[in-house]
């Protein structure tokens, strides 16, 4: 897996750094030749690329046969990049929620009511499938990430009021 997403990031010229990864990625395919053979190597999966950096594939020859492109597709805010100027944001994220939590529990600290007292939007909480989205919670109204109980890419709780 050559995912190297990184580049469009970098000071410079991405094609530079494209350029640079893709000749890292040439020696590891070439390693891989020497030590199994290339009819075994011509039969695996040798990905690279990610949203920001899957434009800089457009022509060329390049030591991998799969592309990758996912979130470019949806451009939360942490892809407003130079690389994705020509995607437009997906007007809305959604996510199941996987639970209710009519307070706000978190394990070792029991803050329950007093909470919502000193923020009726920390009332209840929501379990979303998936997580961390690098997206603004908008609906419903008041509904934010809880910043005690912390990020993250399985399972999100987001606070609401009632």
């Amino acid at each position: 897996m050559g995912y190297e997403p990184h580049i469009a990031k970098l000071p410079g010229s991405a094609s530079y750094w494209r350029d640079k990864a893709m000749q890292r990625y040439r020696a590891a395919v070439d390693l891989l030749i020497a030590k199994l053979g290339a009819e075994r190597v011509a039969a695996l999966t040798l990905n690279c690329g990610g949203s920001p950096t899957y434009q800089l594939y457009s022509q060329g020859s390049f030591p991998f046969n799969e592309l990758s492109a996912g979130s470019c597709l949806v451009k939360p805010q942490d892809f407003d990049l130079a690389s994705l100027a020509d995607h437009s944001p997906a007007s809305y994220i959604a996510t199941p929620i996987l639970k209710q939590a009519m307070s706000t529990q978190i394990p070792g600290i029991d803050l329950g009511k007093a909470q919502a007292l000193w923020n009726p939007n920390k009332a209840q909480s929501f379990f979303t499938y998936g997580g961390y989205w690098k997206a603004t919670p908008t609906s419903p109204k008041g509904l934010t990430n809880n910043n005690l109980y912390g990020r993250s890419t399985n399972q999100e709780m987001l606070n609401g009021s009632t």
